[in-house]
């Protein structure tokens, strides 16, 4: 939950490509088509989420034969993981 919490508040927030782009628009760019190419979306990092929610699917499955209560917040989790990527497609 904690990775859920911290992680993905910040995905929302996007406070990070937005000081990136302040800084390349101050110090980088010259002309309306690289602030433009500043601007465009970024990749969605697929690379380090598809480890992630492997980890949290595997611990799921494991302690829900011990701990059948840990299944519902793993599906919160996804669920609410859903939402925040649907969004990051749609406004990124």
């Amino acid at each position: 939950m904690l990775d859920f919490f911290v992680g993905y508040g910040l995905e929302l927030s996007r406070l990070v490509p937005l000081i990136l782009f302040h800084l390349k628009k101050k110090y980088l760019c010259k002309t309306d088509a690289e602030v433009k190419e500043a601007w465009a979306p970024r990749d969605l990092g697929y690379r380090t989420r598809v480890p992630g929610d492997m980890l949290i699917v595997t611990i799921v499955f494991c302690y829900s034969v011990i701990a059948p209560l840990i299944v519902p917040f793993g599906a919160l989790y996804f669920g609410l993981r859903w939402l925040i990527l649907r969004n990051q497609v749609k406004f990124s």
